[in-house]
């Protein structure tokens, strides 16, 4: 049986789909609070984070952007979406019966998931579905191997943290091409240097966002 080698990563065509995989991580958190995640699989779970996250992200970049920033307005987002009676969590009958295949692939699911979630509680839900995509084998492989399924884990978390700056990269550069197209580039590289939450705030703050580009213009004059 071969090595897992890499864990599957969605390509990242714009900035939608990249906004797309962090809101998904974020809405598993919620989801898997307000809804009965004892009586439903991961997969199950998973269809319906996936049909709430499409749904938001039909909203402006705006407010899309403070749901990522501020976990309970986020929250209400959900929550609004959730209460719609075209949303709801799938319902699962526990009597209903089901061939072996069947039940062995959802306990390894659970499985995965539990193991998945005392090596990042964060993004569990995400990095859950990330591996399952690999197929039923090296999921059995990785159910067996702790250190290979460590490695998948961090590579699949590198992947979901770099999306989401790529993400914020693309906003940042949006706004600063309003005040300093010529130098549009370098300023957002210099910016891009910030911690990750901090990013979040600047983007969230116009004032503090444009302090910060007009220091880092001010600073490339220096150089120039």
């Amino acid at each position: 049986m071969s090595s897992i080698k890499k864990c599957p990563v969605p390509d990242i065509k714009d900035k939608q789909e990249i906004l797309g995989e962090h809101l998904y991580v974020k809405i598993s958190h919620i989801i898997n609070t307000v809804t009965d995640t004892g009586h439903a699989t991961v997969s199950e779970n998973s269809e319906l984070i996936s049909k709430v996250t499409g749904i938001l992200l039909e909203r402006e970049n705006d407010e899309l952007l403070h749901m990522l920033s501020d976990e309970s307005f986020l929250k209400k987002r959900v929550e609004e979406v959730l209460s719609h009676p075209d949303v709801q969590p799938i319902p699962v009958d526990p009597y209903k019966s089901k061939d072996v295949s069947d039940h062995t692939a959802s306990t390894n699911e659970e499985l995965l998931f539990d193991s998945v979630q005392s090596l990042d509680s964060e993004h569990c839900c995400k990095i859950t579905g990330m591996i399952l995509e690999l197929g039923k084998e090296n999921v059995k492989v990785l159910l067996q191997d702790k250190e290979k399924l460590r490695l998948a884990v961090e590579k699949a978390r590198l992947a979901i943290n770099s999306s989401e700056r790529d993400f914020i990269g693309e906003m940042l550069y949006q706004k600063i091409e309003t005040v300093y197209p010529e130098h549009v580039e370098k300023i957002t590289g210099m910016l891009m240097e910030m911690e990750t939450e901090k990013l979040k705030d600047l983007l969230q703050d116009e004032h503090l966002l444009r302090q910060c580009i007009d220091k880092a213009y001010a600073a490339l004059n220096k150089v120039s």
